[in-house]
């Protein structure tokens, strides 16, 4: 409703864990579903995220 569309991304960086985080530019966010509803883990890049970079 706002404009956040989450099909939208630049680049994508996953985690030791598995865990991919899209980015749009230099902030990112990661779809968690937690007691049934859709959450978004938001962060900003990192310099320790560029040497697994994967970009689209």
């Amino acid at each position: 409703m706002e404009g956040f569309d989450p099909q939208f991304f630049t680049h994508y960086w996953k985690n030791q864990k598995g865990d991919v985080y899209l980015f749009v530019y230099e902030y990112g966010f990661l779809n968690k579903r937690h007691n049934g509803k859709d959450k978004y883990i938001l962060v900003i890049w990192q310099d320790y995220m560029d040497s697994s970079q994967k970009s689209i």
